[in-house]
């Protein structure tokens, strides 16, 4: 999925490109800048996984990704190649069905998920006139994901465990400047956040780590956002 979204990313790129430079581009020249945006889940994959033989986990995603947001702050350098630094939250629901001894138990609560992230994201601004410019970027980073307790029909069959993933990340936008020093941007970014794991549930929650998870967790995103350079 990342590849064909790089492939896309960079035919995007490769258009943009035969658009017309503005030399009075009102972030011309070398700037730090921060910023802030809120992204809306358009679609959420993963592939659930089980090795074992008589307990199948065929679940996956019960809810996709609803809101998310994050801040960063940045520096853009002469070249329009710009580098930021940043920090993100997230929140979903995992566990839609289980098979116990071969029997379907239905999941009448999921097990909620909190998903922080640290990415680095590199981005190359293409301006097209004095207010606007488009974008290219990819990221990549590191995910906390920590989900909670999954309930069986009043049981606990699961419980919360942490763990940390490499995020990657590509995604396409535009720019709209305000002024010499603040704007809005939007885009659509695609995120491969890594495994969701669970572990096996027992009296104290120290048994291991469940062999069902959720493989590569996949989100395509549209984000908006503010920023403004110093």
């Amino acid at each position: 999925m990342l590849r064909k979204t790089s492939m896309m990313a960079l035919c995007a790129l490769g258009l943009s490109t035969n658009m017309a430079f503005a030399d009075d581009h009102a972030n011309s020249g070398s700037t730090w800048f921060a910023l802030i945006d809120f992204s809306t889940n358009l679609s959420t994959d993963v592939s659930p996984v089980d090795s074992t033989t008589t307990d199948v986990y065929s679940g996956g995603i019960s809810d996709d990704l609803d809101a998310s947001w994050g801040i960063g702050v940045g520096y853009r350098y002469e070249n329009n190649i710009g580098a930021i630094l940043r920090y993100e939250e997230a929140d979903l629901e995992v566990g839609d069905q289980v098979i116990i001894g071969g029997t379907p138990q239905a999941v009448t609560g999921s097990s909620d998920t909190e998903i922080s992230n640290i990415m680095l994201e590199a981005a190359y601004f293409i301006p097209y006139s004095e207010s606007l410019e488009f974008f290219v970027l990819g990221g990549v980073g590191e995910a906390e994901i920590k989900t909670h307790v999954i309930d069986l029909e009043g049981t606990q069959a699961g419980c919360g465990v942490d763990n940390n993933e490499t995020s990657l990340r590509v995604g396409i936008g535009a720019t709209y400047y305000m002024s010499q020093t603040n704007g809005f941007y939007a885009g659509i970014t695609r995120t491969d956040y890594g495994d969701v794991r669970i572990r096996d549930y027992d009296t104290s929650c120290a048994a291991s780590d469940s062999a069902a998870y959720d493989k590569d967790l996949e989100t395509d995103d549209f984000r908006i956002g503010y920023f403004m350079s110093f």
